[in-house]
């Protein structure tokens, strides 16, 4: 089985070490597959929390006995305040100034951050494009 029961989907993901800074959602296995190379899974180049801010582990299905190459391995371990930290980085790479609620769902957080984000993207915009 590529996702263990338990898993909750949206899956988030940062790379590990800080390369980045910045945070994914994903909704599907098929999503994170198309996004990562299998290469960097293998090297354990990623952090990753299910919607419930369950730390996870992420594996190179070598068995090919599946369609999937990508195995999603819960730790059973709640780290909700390392995701909200990860997506309060996140905002603060963006320059984006966005309040962490401890009660806030982690996709909506992460919501409020692309909002902002989007919000300051069409406040940089030039006078004669705000029309559009």
């Amino acid at each position: 089985m590529d996702v263990e029961m338990g898993v909750q989907f949206p899956v988030f993901l940062t790379a590990r070490f800080g390369r980045s800074g910045s945070i994914r959602a994903f909704s599907s296995l098929t999503a994170m597959e198309s996004y990562l190379e299998p290469i960097d899974v293998a090297d354990d180049e990623y952090l990753g929390w299910d919607s419930e801010g369950v730390a996870l582990r992420f594996r190179v299905d070598g068995s090919g006995s599946d369609r999937h190459w990508l195995r999603l391995i819960s730790t059973g371990v709640r780290d909700r305040d390392g995701l909200c930290e990860a997506i309060a980085g996140h905002a603060r790479k963006l320059g984006v100034i966005v309040v962490t609620d401890p009660d806030c769902p982690p996709a909506d957080l992460l919501a409020r951050v692309r909002a902002a984000q989007e919000e300051r993207r069409r406040l940089r915009r030039p006078w004669w494009r705000l029309w559009r």
